[in-house]
């Protein structure tokens, strides 16, 4: 399993008012733009620490420094910072008050459909992650 599909995985498990779950979330969607693939985020002492499987010695690690738009789980201003260039994304709220993503990519064409969950912000996220792995996909 790659990193993309543990992040999304996790966005669709996630309960909105379990903010452990989504600090962890959080902080494995910072690594994820930050690194294509292979790495582990660890929590200690109330810090967030990440490390690449590449780095030498195996007991490397570099804290996650924590800014105000880490939030990706819960800031629709942290995650427009994010949206990758050329990609337009709309949220729909569905009747049972979740909401979907639809994201579109015109050159060549690309459609994601994010299947309803519980906030704007992790509808949004989903569609995101999809669509930057998508982009690094093509580029290998």
């Amino acid at each position: 399993m790659n990193d993309a599909t543990k992040i999304l995985e996790m966005i669709e498990a996630v309960d909105p008012v379990d903010t452990d779950m989504l600090d962890e979330i959080d902080a494995r969607v910072c690594a994820f733009l930050k690194f294509h693939d292979g790495f582990k985020v660890s929590f200690a002492g109330g810090s967030i620490y990440y490390r690449h499987n590449s780095w030498e010695p195996e007991s490397r690690t570099q804290l996650l420094h924590l800014f105000d738009n880490f939030q990706y789980t819960r800031s629709r201003d942290a995650l427009k910072e994010v949206r990758p260039v050329g990609w337009f994304f709309q949220l729909v709220p569905c009747a049972n008050g979740k909401w979907m993503c639809d994201s579109n990519y015109y050159e060549p064409f690309k459609a994601i459909h994010v299947h309803p969950l519980p906030t704007e912000e992790l509808a949004e996220l989903h569609a995101i992650i999809q669509a930057i792995q998508y982009e690094r996909d093509q580029n290998d």
